[in-house]
């Protein structure tokens, strides 16, 4: 069934096959993510050791020593990423968003055996190129890896809608 799927699928963090191929599917036949939102964030989110880890590897420090204070459950998890709140040294409340280990890997992955299966089901669908629609389901998938892309376009978003009173959240970049 569509949970059984999914909960294998996110085990083991395979982005395409579970978010992008699960979009797709709910298009044509509509129960896949009904099925699948009842199960809440919790089925997406890592333990807040491993999220310790990466911020160490990534910021340099603990959490605990980087911000004043920082929430350890978050408050938001999807397939690549989990937000978790945070205070500055500051004193600012800012969230952090900081994307799952190995992420990068699991992609490549995915990708890497969805190319595989559009070979093989080209021969089953000839009408359409499936190829297309893996290049279009791929650049955006490899830029959603990239925060610093996220934070460019989410301050020239926040330029775009200054003149008419759209609160755009601040990017910090240290």
């Amino acid at each position: 069934d569509a949970m059984t799927i999914h909960f294998t699928l996110c085990r083991y963090k395979h982005v395409f096959f579970d978010c992008r191929l699960g979009d797709i599917l709910d298009l044509e036949f509509g129960y896949f993510k009904m099925e699948l939102n009842k199960v809440g964030m919790e089925k997406y989110s890592f333990h807040y050791a491993l999220m310790a880890e990466v911020i160490r590897a990534e910021l340099g420090d603990d959490p605990a020593t980087l911000f004043a204070s920082f929430e350890e459950v978050p408050i938001a998890a999807a397939s690549m990423a989990q937000v978790h709140r945070a205070r500055l040294r500051s004193g600012e409340e800012v969230v952090v968003k900081i994307l799952y280990p190995n992420l990068e890997r699991s992609v490549a992955i995915d990708l890497w055996l969805t190319r595989r299966l559009i070979g093989v089901l080209r021969w089953i669908f000839r009408r359409v190129d499936l190829r297309l629609i893996y290049k279009e389901a791929e650049a955006p998938l490899l830029l959603e890896l990239d925060l610093a892309h996220e934070g460019r376009a989410t301050e020239e978003l926040a330029a775009a809608l200054a003149e008419v009173d759209v609160k755009v959240p601040k990017v910090y970049w240290e």
